[in-house]
């Protein structure tokens, strides 16, 4: 700025510089931070951001927010800087990926079988990427779905979900009943034949029949399905798996 008088002397002139600095934006260093998963609270693993001059952060959300499932999530930061007279503000953001708890719920229908029919398998999850079956049944499965199995014994059949989230497993058990036959043992008169009547006997398991004739009689005839198998004192059924008869006669001794 300059300023020129005169007068009856003479004129002169003086001049005073003002230095005029423009201030200056800080520079924020801030990464996209790592996944997260829902529960998980903001802390100083996330809202990390740096400058490059002294000065305050304030993140918007704060430290101990807990966001909501979802991906590409913002967080902001406003930096306020200590020499306000050469430095102005300056903000930045990031985004940040929210992923969901996974959950898995499996179950069968009925859960008690006999051994031969089949039980349903139904199971649902969220937040899962992949789903492996072990124990009962093994592979790949979708992330819902249903499949017939019929275990001959019990069984436990276990799903393991995947998700960005972690990792989740259920379980159902299926009790398995024998599968059951009826032998019909019937005796005629003057005699008797064990475990007369309606024989319930396992799949695959033996059952042995013994015969007795009463005092002056003996045995005349053993029918097996309605064939003859001879005057037999014993007769096995063995590895049974359908229903039988057995039905014995007797006769007279002859004097």
């Amino acid at each position: 700025y300059t300023l020129t008088c005169t007068g009856p002397g003479g004129a002169i002139s003086d001049s005073v510089d003002i230095a005029v600095t423009q201030p200056v934006t800080p520079t924020i260093t801030w990464d996209n931070p790592a996944d997260i998963t829902y529960g998980t609270a903001l802390s100083s693993t996330q809202l990390n951001a740096t400058a490059d001059v002294a000065g305050t952060f304030v993140y918007t959300p704060n430290s101990g927010t807990v966001l909501e499932a979802g991906l590409g999530q913002i967080l902001s930061v406003t930096f306020t800087p200590t020499d306000a007279i050469n430095y102005t503000e300056a903000t930045a953001t990031v985004t940040i990926d929210v992923h969901g708890i996974p959950s898995l719920a499996i179950s069968a229908d009925p859960l008690t079988i006999v051994a031969g029919q089949s039980s349903s398998l139904t199971w649902s999850s969220v937040n899962v990427d992949t789903c492996v079956a072990s124990n009962g049944w093994s592979g790949d499965k979708a992330d819902t779905g249903t499949q017939s199995v019929s275990p001959n014994v019990d069984a436990t059949y276990t799903l393991t979900c995947t998700g960005p989230g972690g990792a989740i497993s259920d379980s159902v058990d299926i009790e398995v009943t024998p599968a059951t036959h009826t032998i019909t043992a019937t005796a005629g008169a003057n005699g008797q034949i064990s475990s007369s009547g309606s024989v319930i006997v396992n799949d695959g398991e033996d059952e042995t029949f013994d015969i007795e004739a009463d005092e002056g009689y003996h045995i005349a005839d053993v029918l097996v399905d309605g064939v003859s198998v001879g005057a037999l004192v014993t007769y096995t059924f063995t590895n049974v798996t359908a229903n039988h008869t057995i039905a014995v006669s007797f006769e007279v001794d002859e004097v």
